[in-house]
Formats: structure tokens, sequence, C-alpha cells
């Protein structure tokens, strides 16, 4: 599937998408959009595009098998980095000493009789 997000009018812009199964013809339909004259675009599922060259902004052309690929690597290369943190933390004297102490506990006996019936 190909996504092409086009930003369309100048004073208060909208972000649209159009979704195409075949890359042909979301290559043809990139190349309409980049017209000076007026746009008439159609995606494949029931989506029509019409406007003046002139109020087409930035436009994004997506391939989105290989957007999602790259979504997949983005969050595997920040879980690796929380996993190196967590690693380094096990290793680092100060956090070790922290996590010997082992987590804070309120006694009763401590708080000076405080919350006794």
């Amino acid at each position: 599937m190909y996504l092409i997000s086009v930003v369309v009018g100048r004073a208060q812009p909208l972000v649209w998408g159009l979704l195409f199964r075949d890359e042909r013809k979301a290559l043809d339909a990139l190349t309409s959009l980049r017209a000076v004259g007026d746009i008439d675009v159609s995606d494949d599922h029931g989506q029509r595009l019409v406007a003046r060259g002139g109020d087409i902004g930035p436009i994004m052309f997506e391939n989105m098998l290989e957007s999602k690929a790259a979504g997949i690597e983005r969050t595997l290369h920040e879980q690796r980095i929380r996993a190196a943190v967590v690693s380094r933390m096990h290793s680092d004297p100060a956090f070790k000493t922290v996590a010997a102490a082992g987590p804070a506990v309120l006694s009763p006996m401590g708080m000076n009789g405080m919350g006794r019936g």
C-alpha cells in the first residue's frame, strides 16, 4: 500500500491522505498533484481530491510496507537502548547500593506512635 499525504490550502491548511494499492498508480497521482493547474486525483478507496495546484503544499509519498518496517526498527532500537540502560544500572555501584537497601518501608514502630488507634 502507498499513502500520499497532501497539505491542502494556505490560510487554514489541512492534511489529506490518498491510499493506493499499486505503486505505479500512486506515482501517477503524485505527478498529478505536483501540477500547476487544476488537480483531480482519486485513490483506490473512493477518495477524490480536487484542488488548484497553487493550493497544494508539501506532499509526502509513503511506501507503507517500508514505513512499517522502519517503525519496527525504531522501536527495537529504543528497546535496545532501554536494555543497555538497565544493564549499566545493574553494574553501576551507585545503583547497586540503592538496590541492596531494598524498598523504603514505613513501620508503625518508627512513626512515634502516629496512626495508632
